[in-house]
């Protein structure tokens, strides 16, 4: 590899791994590796195997036309279709180095969808394969350029490992996300408020209700990025509880309660802690949340009622 050429190989690898913390990124790392392989088209998908429908994929220098064609009509006329389903995870291959080769030239899928475009070879490397998916990177060299030689192919080997790393990374990454939006829906369904606090209160986290209940006349404030209790002796019990001064045998395994009177009505602040054992002051971070009755001024002070909210320290 010249120096030319290695420039180009570092250029496309820290593009990948650009593209594995942000998968918006994934064309310019493809247009990376295109122009180190000297390719007409890049494409990276990942096929459900059951239903042969691709449910992503990134892909560079394909004419939209001819996209739509391939899906509508060619896809089941390529004949490496199931022969890629069967590649394992760092095999790969291309079109020109295969004996049939020449057969390929005579198949309607060449004459009627690469042909037309000048495409010669394509190549495929299988990047990760689990039970269900098969994720390939896809690369197609045209009558400019020609067939992929042995260097060509040798190079993409050596992009194999980082391709793989940074579709992996992305995939925990997209998995994790998805799993918080499903979290942060749920809490925000709730009509009770739910605050994550660090050790010295802080809120990391709060659900919708929670941002509701720190408007003014709500039973919490945010004070300079720290949860605060309306009521004075309420934020003293909770700063009591976050400071240090209550052990973790007063708090007790189902946390401690909190009641809040302020004139919008009665609530109760469930402070639950998870101790760290082995600190000799433990460390702590409390999951709060505040339920209300949400009883008007008019309606006298007897029968509100307080609920209770149950949280779970991280």
């Amino acid at each position: 590899m010249d120096i030319e050429k290695l420039a180009l190989f570092s250029a496309a690898v820290g593009k990948i791994y650009d593209a594995a913390l942000t998968p918006s990124a994934w064309p310019q790392a493809l247009e990376a590796i295109k122009a180190l392989l000297e390719t007409r088209t890049v494409a990276l998908i990942s096929y459900d195997i059951l239903d042969r429908t691709p449910p992503w994929d990134w892909h560079v220098g394909y004419d939209p036309e001819f996209t739509r064609l391939y899906f509508e009509k060619y896809y089941i006329q390529n004949p490496f279709t199931d022969e890629v389903a069967r590649l394992g995870a760092g095999e790969m291959g291309n079109s020109a180095s295969r004996d049939d080769y020449g057969a390929l030239l005579e198949t309607e899928f060449y004459k009627g969808w690469m042909e037309p475009q000048g495409y010669v070879d394509g190549a495929v490397l299988c990047v990760d394969k689990a039970l269900r998916t098969l994720s390939t990177i896809v690369l197609v060299r045209d009558d400019t350029r020609g067939v992929f030689d042995e260097e060509a192919m040798a190079i993409l080997a050596l992009l194999y490992p980082h391709i793989r790393r940074a579709v992996l990374i992305g995939r925990v990454l997209g998995e994790a996300e998805a799993r918080a939006e499903s979290l942060s829906a749920v809490l925000d369904s709730l009509a009770s408020g739910v605050f994550l606090l660090t050790q010295k209160g802080g809120v990391a986290q709060a659900n919708a209700a929670g941002l509701a209940m720190l408007e003014p006349g709500g039973p919490a404030k945010n004070v300079n990025g720290r949860l605060d209790l309306a009521e004075d002796d309420a934020n003293r019990a909770l700063r009591r509880a976050l400071g240090g001064s209550a052990q973790p045998s007063e708090l007790g395994g189902q946390g401690v309660a909190i009641p809040i009177d302020v004139p919008g009505g009665e609530f109760m602040a469930h402070l639950c802690c998870r101790w760290t054992p082995s600190a000799a002051a433990p460390s702590r971070r409390a999951l709060r949340r505040l339920s209300s009755s949400s009883c008007a001024s008019s309606i006298p002070r007897a029968p509100r009622r307080r609920r209770r909210w149950r949280g779970a320290s991280a």
